[in-house]
This record gives C-alpha cells, sequence and structure tokens, in this order.
C-alpha cells in the first residue's frame, strides 16, 4: 500500500487548517518574495538554555514555524518572513534564526521578531 498520497493529504489539510498566511522573502541575490502558509509549532525551549553563570538571555524567544518545502524550495538563515501568529491578527516581519530540521514535505525553522517589529 502507498500511503504518499495519504501522507500528501494529510500535509495539505494541516496547512489549510492550521497555517497562517506568510511571505518569506529569502535574502539577496534570491530576494523575491513568495506566498505561502505556515503553521507555528511553539517556542524554541533548546535555544533558551544558558550554561550555568550566565545572565545573558535572548531579548526574544526564537518561536518555531513549519513551511511547504513545495512552496519554498529553499530555505537559508536571514529569510525575513511577513506574517501574524494568529489567523487575522496582525502581520509582524520575523527573521529566519536557524533551521531546525529538513523534512521530504516541510521546513522546520526557528524565527525571531525582527528589530523593527519589537516594541
Amino acid at each position: 500500500m502507498n500511503i504518499g498520497a495519504l501522507r500528501a493529504l494529510v500535509v495539505g489539510l494541516n496547512f489549510s487548517v492550521h497555517g497562517v498566511p506568510i511571505t518569506v522573502t529569502p535574502p539577496p541575490p534570491l530576494n523575491d518574495p513568495i506566498t505561502t502558509s505556515g503553521i507555528w509549532l511553539g517556542v524554541d525551549e533548546a535555544g533558551e538554555v544558558q550554561p550555568f553563570g550566565t545572565d545573558l538571555r535572548r531579548r526574544e524567544p526564537r518561536r518555531i514555524l513549519a513551511i511547504r518545502r513545495s512552496a519554498v524550495t529553499t530555505m537559508s538563515r536571514g529569510c525575513t518572513i511577513e506574517g501574524p501568529e494568529l489567523a487575522g491578527g496582525p502581520a509582524k516581519t520575523w527573521t529566519v534564526d536557524g533551521i531546525l530540521a529538513t523534512h521530504a514535505d516541510h521546513w522546520r525553522v526557528a524565527v525571531t521578531l525582527s528589530p523593527t517589529t519589537i516594541p
């Protein structure tokens, strides 16, 4: 039994039900914006761990976002993503801080609010 078609259906349903509209802009020279959807997966707790005795912490926690690889074929640190945290919410500008995982059908990236968006 081939479950590839079933997996594609489930991924498509997840992005249409849980996804928020986003625009991904790669850094130059490939800075053509790509409109797609992304799913917020939570906060990157591992990125927040500090060594013992360290007082410095990130100003803004890294959030995890899943993005379809069929829409965004290349992903790199420094990409800009514009989109809301919640469906229907105000759009914010995010910067890709790192790629956490590359799956067959989606990227899992850690993003932080861009300095222009932080209040």
